[in-house]
């Protein structure tokens, strides 16, 4: 889970949090990032922890609410161990793999 909660990442453009699927690269996206942590320069710093103590208690937290969000859209591969889409997740197989790992077994 801490490979996935480092995979989501705040966009700089859309000032809000995302996580891409490893297989398809489809993004799928969770709320806005709070508005004193908008500004580019400050979400750099907040995603290496470098923010003033208000800025990255609002930043951690807003990330742990998105983690929570987009895990709802996202399987853990018992292969590889990616976190990939409910697209790309294959539950023909024992235990799931992700269509990549699914490719390589067939």
């Amino acid at each position: 889970m801490q490979y996935f909660y480092k995979s989501v990442i705040a966009d700089l453009h859309n000032k809000n949090f995302y996580k891409e699927c490893d297989c398809c690269r489809k993004r799928f996206y969770a709320d806005k990032l709070p508005v004193l942590c908008r500004k580019s320069k400050t979400i750099q710093k907040l995603e290496k922890c470098e923010g003033d103590i208000i800025r990255q208690r609002l930043f951690n937290h807003k990330k742990a609410l998105a983690v929570q969000h987009l895990a709802r859209y996202f399987n853990q591969c018992s292969d590889c161990g990616g976190w990939v889409c409910d697209e790309c997740y294959k539950i023909d197989v024992k235990d799931g793999v992700c269509s990549d790992c699914f490719t390589v077994k067939s």
